[in-house]
């Protein structure tokens, strides 16, 4: 949905006072593109999978439990790192601070109530019917 022009103007001087505050963090926030952040994370994640593996076998080789320890952590954290830039490309992060809600489903109807909703009203009814 386009904007009016009343909102344009509005954000637009929005913008010019964000630059004259802070213009190092406007700078940053225009040219940031999150699928290039998604890509980044996704490239480090799995360079911290591969070397967390390297140190997991090393540890197992040389018989040091505590190697292969770190190598599983930094594998567990390369892992995670590598799947919040695949959510991020693929659009399912919210910007940090805002809620994330789901949209609600077309397919259901307005009275359309939840599984355990449901299930409550079928174990109410089992023994109203008693």
């Amino acid at each position: 949905m386009p904007l009016s022009e009343h909102e344009q103007r509005q954000l637009e001087a929005i913008e010019r006072a964000l630059y004259a505050d802070d213009p190092k963090f406007a700078h940053t926030v225009r040219f940031t593109n999150p699928r290039a952040q998604g890509r980044r994370k996704i490239v480090g994640g799995g360079l911290l999978v591969a070397l967390g593996l390297a140190l997991l076998l090393g540890g197992a080789v040389l018989s040091v439990w505590y190697i292969g320890v770190l190598g599983f952590v930094i594998m567990l954290a390369g892992a995670t790192r590598a799947y919040g830039g695949v959510r991020r490309i693929a659009g399912k992060l919210e910007r940090p601070g805002t809620p994330q809600t789901r949209a609600p489903d077309p397919r259901r109807g307005a009275d359309h109530s939840g599984f355990f909703e449901r299930f409550e009203q079928r174990w109410r009814r089992r023994f109203d019917d008693s």
